[in-house]
């Protein structure tokens, strides 16, 4: 037999780094017994599908066993299927291409796993480029809940929920964050904002607020986008706690979505009070000092399934091992 590196190749696994991003999740509603794992679970069982204006659907899947109740977290998938742009098959040899084959509702499927613990609101969640974000899944979850629990309220009623995510940061820069009283600076770039925008849902809450802050800059087609926002230097100054809040919502956002590697320098600067009473400078990098891990799953050339017995075997496995430390952060 006559060996054949091509074919030894094509029957290899190669094992794909996946990036893992860990938030908490901030969720509550008008329906006051009403908890975030309930409405995760009524998307899934509802087969709940969002088409969204680039020819995408996004939906969730909840992966068994996710029925026991003594369970303190649950996983599951959000897949996304590209129905259009799709790309043709190419021959390297003969440089010919032809077209996927695909019928009607078939398009490339792709998934992103997460993990979301109950007791602490933790979300763990896989970075996927060619899959839903984390603001576009957060933007699924909430329309489409609206959907399912419209229905559910008195006459004169409408279902209102409120749902954002905030960044876990690592152990030191998190307690460092805590310990700052008073907020005196924030720095922010962004490149090519004009770019940005376009790939930005400015219909959303969020999305509104990213056009205010960059609106100059997308205006004048500049190159990048590059804001300090300061407090003046007397001791009881500092800078507006919602005006900071709302910007940080912002780039919380912005990092969630297709455009978030533009987003260059997030930096803050602020005092804290030291135990002999002396007011002491601190700066964190909320890019560098965020809580991200990885799995590594293995992928065969072709896949024929969303691999979510791995995924979540993988994701349990991480979750597990990050207890200890989530829980010196949180």
């Amino acid at each position: 037999m006559i060996f054949s590196l091509e074919n030894y190749i094509l029957k290899l696994n190669f094992m794909a780094t996946k990036r893992i991003e860990t938030l908490t999740v901030n969720f509550t509603s008008n329906l006051q017994t009403l908890r975030f794992e309930d409405v995760l679970s009524a998307l899934s069982s509802s087969h709940a599908v969002l088409s969204k204006p680039d020819d995408r659907q996004i939906e969730l899947r909840l992966i068994a066993p996710n029925n026991d109740v003594s369970r303190d977290y649950i996983v599951g998938v959000v897949i996304t299927t590209k129905l259009s742009g799709l790309p043709p098959k190419h021959d390297t040899h003969t440089g010919t291409t032809e077209p996927l084959g695909f019928g009607p509702n078939q398009g490339l499927g792709f998934a992103n796993v997460f993990l979301f613990e109950k007791r602490r609101n933790i979300l763990m969640y896989e970075f996927n480029k060619n899959g839903t974000y984390i603001s576009q899944f957060m933007e699924f979850v909430q329309q489409k809940a609206d959907d399912i629990y419209q229905p559910l309220m008195l006459h004169d009623t409408n279902f209102r929920m409120h749902l954002e995510c905030d960044p876990i940061l690592k152990s030191g820069a998190y307690q460092r964050m805590l310990d700052i009283g008073v907020y005196r600076q924030l720095e922010i770039a962004i490149a090519n904002p004009t770019e940005f925008m376009q790939y930005v849902d400015q219909s959303s809450e969020n999305g509104r607020s990213i056009q205010e802050i960059l609106g100059v800059s997308t205006y004048l087609d500049s190159p990048k986008f590059r804001a300090i926002y300061y407090s003046e230097r007397s001791p009881s100054s500092h800078l507006n706690t919602s005006a900071f809040r709302r910007i940080m919502n912002v780039i919380n956002y912005a990092l969630g979505t297709t455009m978030g590697g533009n987003v260059e320098t997030i930096k803050l600067k602020g005092y804290y009070i030291d135990p002999d009473g002396r007011s002491v400078l601190q700066q964190i990098d909320l890019l560098t000092d965020r809580y991200l891990k990885q799995i590594n799953l293995p992928e065969p050339r072709e896949l024929s399934d969303f691999q979510e017995g791995e995924r979540r075997e993988l994701i349990v496995s991480l979750y597990l091992s990050c207890l200890d430390e989530l829980s010196r952060i949180l």
